[in-house]
This record gives C-alpha cells, structure tokens and sequence, in this order.
C-alpha cells in the first residue's frame, strides 16, 4: 500500500521504546498483527483528566453533586496534530513530557479521520453548549432532592452519557499540543477484549485495548509515516539497527522511515 489513505490523517504519537519494537515484531501478512493500544484513563497521570469538563462549565452552587468524582472512564489514544510551525514528532518539549524523557521514540503514523476528535483547550465551555446542559441539569437537580441514592444513580448516568466529550477538554496551558484523541467510554468495551501490560521496573499494572484500525500494517501501511528515535535514547545505532530490520521483516520499508533524533537534549535523570 502506498500514498495517502483518503480517510485517513497523518498524526504523532510518543511512547515507549518497548511498545515500539511490540508493534514491529507482529506478522501483518498473517494473524498475528499487532496493535496501538488504548490504555484506561485511569492509569494517566493528568489528575484533570475527564474532570476539566466539568471545571469550564463554571457550574453554580446547586449543580455541585455533578462534579463529584465518579469511576466513570474511557480508553484512550492520544496523537499530535503535525503543525508547520515545527516538526511535531521530534518537539522538544514533547520528548520531555510524553517520549519518556527522550529516552522513547515518536511515530508518525496514520489514523482513520472518524476515529479522531480534537481536544478543545478552553476556561470556559461555549456558551450554548453550557446553557443547554444548564437547562437538563436544572431539571436533574431538582430530582436528586429526593434521596442520596437517587443523587448517586443520576450522577452515574451523567457521566456516562457524557461519555467521550469530557475526556476533550483540557485547560488553555495546553493549547499549543494540538492533541487530538480517540476516546472509546468504558461502557462500549466488551470485557473480553480487555488485555493488561504489567511491568515490575517499575511496578505497574494497565488495561488497555486494541482497535482493529490501529493495527501496524495500517498505520505504517502509507508513505509518509515514521518512526523518531528519542534524542536521549540507549544504544541509538544498535535501535536504529533493530528497527531497520523489523521494518523489512514487517514488509513496511517502502512506506516506513526511521530516523533519530538529533536535537540536543539533557535528561532530567
């Protein structure tokens, strides 16, 4: 496959050296392709993640019961929108905040359009959106004055039914990521299709799970599509070696390039 899927958009996603050499080390031409993953955001370490929503909507006294915490959640993908103003898959500021301190590596790839939405950086949530909650939630209100139960029950159903649109917005002192995120709420997901990644150094236990449409021969299945060796990585010569051969291996060396960064670059450890 070659040129540009037409519904499809180019974007970058940072991660792990060892998830990278997981997606290369599938069989596309066979069944046992491998994966993006979406990870549960209840493993991410943004403490306003799904909650700024809320926040924007400045709601009043009244409407409190709604923000209170819920175990709602969502799987998640976050991408990059590549910008002119700079190479977004060798940023700086990116290697140090998602490419595990420049130690990981970026990759450019290619995500089906309907699977996206744009991260919308506000204070404040427009204000037609916010008066047409206003008005459902003044009617909720007055329901919860019934019991904490009743309360406890209508705050579930608010947070699921707002499902995908709170985990899209983040504060303004974000704006200049361009995230865009697919967003799968935990209610859409069939308990079968839940995988974990457990890591002992360190320790750590995450859910996650795979998209038929992220799948390696898709994403790196169109010229144009990379991966960024993290400026502050181990052993770049023998990674960009391993990578080489896996991109051969996988059938992807006419689609996808690897290269390494060369920004300069000192590690916060």
């Amino acid at each position: 496959m070659t040129g540009e899927l037409p519904d499809s958009i180019s974007v970058v996603h940072y991660t792990s050296v060892q998830t990278t050499f997981a997606l290369l080390q599938g069989d596309p031409s066979g069944d046992h392709d491998s994966y993006l993953r979406l990870y549960d955001s209840e493993h991410t370490n943004d403490p306003e993640e799904g909650t700024h929503f809320f926040n924007a909507l400045n709601l009043p006294p009244q409407h409190h019961w709604i923000t209170t915490p819920e175990p709602s959640h969502a799987y998640l993908a976050s991408f990059f929108i590549p910008s002119k103003k700079k190479d977004s898959s060798n940023d700086l500021t990116f290697w140090r905040f998602y490419g595990r301190d420049g130690k990981g590596c970026s990759l450019q790839v290619w995500v089906p359009t309907s699977l996206l939405n744009q991260v919308a950086y506000v204070c404040t949530v427009d204000d037609g959106l916010r008066d047409d909650l206003l008005s459902i939630f003044d009617a909720l209100t007055q329901i919860t004055e019934l019991s904490i139960a009743v309360q406890n029950i209508l705050r579930s159903v608010v947070w699921k039914e707002l499902g995908s649109l709170r985990f899209l917005y983040k504060d303004t002192a974000y704006s200049d990521e361009q995230e865009c995120r697919i967003v799968i709420p935990k209610d859409d997901v069939n308990e079968s299709d839940i995988q974990f990644d457990f890591k002992s150094e360190p320790e750590s236990l995450r859910r996650f799970i795979a998209h038929s449409h992220l799948s390696t021969s898709r994403i790196f299945g169109s010229s144009g599509s990379s991966i960024t060796i993290g400026p502050a990585a181990a052993y770049k010569d023998d990674l960009e070696y391993s990578l080489n051969l896996m991109r051969r291996r996988a059938g992807l060396e006419h689609t996808l390039q690897i290269r390494t960064s060369q920004i300069p670059y000192r590690s916060e450890t």
